[in-house]
């Protein structure tokens, strides 16, 4: 049987929130590049500081804005727990982790700076997204994808449980 966890109806609103910045914010990025470039490019003299202040409006908006929107929107997701593991939702496809993939559930380490005791992550062997890795790297210190799991998700001690026993080893 499937059991669902949720964080609620104003995490779900701010996913989607999140996902639909990282969208508007490439043209928006575009948009203001084009504004820079022909308000201090054209008919006037190359400047240095205007170059990087463009590869910056590039960068910010363009390159790195939609990842980092997209590393917010699924920083806590919504999970299903059943006796074959547990799904979830990134952008528009369905993940699944069996539970033999399952190598490690510790508390969260942002960094490496501090232990937070209401935060979980979940270090899995399965490969899900580049996002996913990058929450094992800042968040476990792990280079294996992982999914972060707070105390506000619904029935938190119920799925603890679940993952340890099912998993069969415990915290660490």
């Amino acid at each position: 049987m499937i059991k669902k966890h949720t964080y609620g109806l104003v995490n779900r609103i701010s996913s989607y929130f999140f996902v639909v910045m990282s969208i508007i914010s490439i043209p928006v990025g575009w948009f203001l590049l084009y504004i820079y470039i022909t308000y201090f490019f054209v008919g006037r003299e190359f400047a240095l500081s205007s170059v990087l202040f463009a590869v910056g409006i590039f960068l910010a908006c363009i390159a790195w804005s939609p990842p980092a929107f997209i590393f917010m929107a699924y920083l806590l997701t919504d999970i299903d727990a059943d006796e074959n593991g547990l799904s979830f939702q990134f952008l528009w496809k369905k993940f699944f982790i069996p539970w033999g993939e399952v190598l490690s559930i510790k508390h969260i380490r942002p960094f490496g700076l501090f232990t937070n005791k209401h935060s979980h992550i979940l270090i899995v062997r399965s490969e899900l997204t580049f996002i996913h890795r990058i929450y094992g790297r800042v968040y476990g210190g792990a280079y294996q994808s992982a999914v972060l799991i707070h105390k506000n998700i619904s029935n938190y001690d119920l799925l603890m449980k679940n993952i340890s026993n099912t998993w069969g080893v415990g915290e660490e």
